[in-house]
């Protein structure tokens, strides 16, 4: 009689091996997709709690820790200089109630796209006392300007787990007087700013884009604040409260997953709130910032 040999066969081993290799990549997958995700998630929250910071940095006046990581006295310029502030001769920041800190700025770099740092520059400004009733003028008046005297006279963030920001845009809220793009139109920017009100204390966050706003033309006999020529409650400006996005994207563009930062306004008015920063996870075909701000509406923007 002869005796039945118990084990697997050849196919048995094959299919089985086949089986759990593809069960171990569905694994790996999904774990791979889960850390991707709670990566960007964690990085978004982190740029949110950054710009958060940012505001609540000149909300509660405390802006000037940047200033002390440089050996050089910080100055104010009482005349329309150069952009950034080179500080001329003018009003010492401490030693005069004129020379004040009005506000701070972060640098996304030039161009954004890759970039993985964030450097944030304090605002001085020169308190002149004006009763001028228009928040424009008086800003304009005070020549807020970054105090950006030498490499160390800053903060820098860096991007964690080696994600870039692949762009920061806004929105038109009219059409532009350089470039002649339209309302409604999503427009780059380089710099972010929270500049607090000379009169009222409000405080207003400011984007700019670097190609037509702050380098062409000058403002080599401006400040920052006097584009901002857009006075009245109802008068839609491009720099002031403005929608932005902010989006975030692996180094190596393997995924299609964003970190997405949304900075919501509506172009009119003043004072911002720092409850319209918020943070998701999306994709590229995520389409954000669509919608009717005042008289202007959108499609909205994607990240890439």
């Amino acid at each position: 009689m002869i005796k039945k040999q118990s084990g697997y066969t050849i196919i048995e081993v094959i299919l089985f091996l086949a089986i759990s290799g593809s069960l171990m990549m569905l694994a790996f997958t999904f774990m791979s997709r889960s850390i991707n995700n709670a990566r960007f998630t964690d990085t978004a929250k982190s740029l949110e709690a950054l710009i958060e910071q940012a505001y609540s940095s000149v909300q509660t006046n405390s802006v000037s820790k940047l200033l002390s990581k440089s050996g050089v006295t910080p100055l104010c310029s009482t005349t329309h200089g150069t952009w950034p502030a080179t500080n001329p001769t003018a009003e010492t920041l401490g030693q005069s109630s004129t020379c004040t800190v009005m506000g701070i700025l972060l640098d996304f770099g030039m161009p954004v796209d890759g970039s993985a740092v964030i450097d944030q520059y304090a605002i001085l400004g020169v308190n002149q006392g004006s009763n001028d009733s228009n928040p424009a003028s008086a800003l304009s008046a005070a020549n807020p300007l970054p105090a950006a005297i030498n490499a160390t006279m800053k903060d820098t963030y860096t991007v964690p787990y080696g994600l870039q920001i692949k762009s920061v845009k806004k929105l038109l809220m009219k059409n532009s007087t350089y470039g002649g793009i339209a309302a409604g139109t999503p427009v780059p920017v380089r710099y972010i700013a929270f500049i607090r009100e000379v009169n009222s204390g409000d405080i207003n966050m400011y984007a700019y884009d670097y190609n037509y706003e702050i380098a062409t033309p000058a403002p080599s006999t401006s400040t920052i604040m006097a584009i901002d020529s857009d006075n009245s409650a109802g008068d839609p400006s491009n720099y002031r409260n403005t929608p932005v996005i902010i989006c975030l994207r692996p180094s190596n563009g393997f995924s299609s997953q964003r970190g997405i930062i949304t900075i919501s306004g509506n172009g009119i008015g003043r004072r911002f709130g720092v409850s319209s920063i918020s943070s998701t996870v999306g994709d590229s075909s995520t389409v954000s910032l669509a919608g009717t701000y005042g008289s202007v509406t959108s499609a909205g923007t994607t990240c890439e």
